[in-house]
C-alpha cells in the first residue's frame, strides 16, 4: 500500500469519525428544538441534510479512485432511477405527512 493512499484513508476516517461526532451533537439539538417547539419539520430536514451530507462524505474515495481512470464517462439513466425514484417518493410523502398531518389531526380531532 502506498503511504500517501494510507495517509488519505487514516485522514478519511478522521474525516467520518469528526463529523459523526459533531453531527450527532447538532441532531440532539435539533431533536431537543423540536421537542420544546412540537415542530417535527425542523427534525426531518435535520435528518435528511445530515445523512445527505454523509453520502457525500462515503462516497468520495470511489469518485477520486474513478476519475484516475481513463476513458469517457457513461452515466447509466435506468440504474439511476431505480435508485433515486423509490427515494423521492419515500422522502416526499414523510414530508408530506409531517406537513399535512398536524393540520388535518387540529381539523377532526375535536
Amino acid at each position: 500500500m502506498k503511504e500517501e493512499n494510507v495517509e488519505f484513508k487514516i485522514f478519511f476516517i478522521l474525516l467520518i469519525y469528526i463529523y459523526l461526532m459533531v453531527g450527532n451533537i447538532l441532531l440532539q439539538k435539533i431533536i431537543r428544538i423540536s421537542e420544546v417547539t412540537y415542530n417535527q419539520i425542523i427534525l426531518v430536514w435535520g435528518n435528511l441534510i445530515f445523512y445527505f451530507v454523509l453520502g457525500i462524505l462515503l462516497t468520495i474515495p470511489f469518485f477520486l479512485s474513478e476519475t484516475k481512470k481513463e476513458g469517457n464517462w457513461m452515466i447509466n439513466y435506468k440504474c439511476l432511477l431505480a435508485f433515486i425514484l423509490p427515494l423521492f417518493a419515500v422522502v416526499f410523502f414523510v414530508f408530506l405527512s409531517h406537513l399535512i398531518g398536524p393540520f388535518l389531526c387540529t381539523r377532526t380531532c375535536y
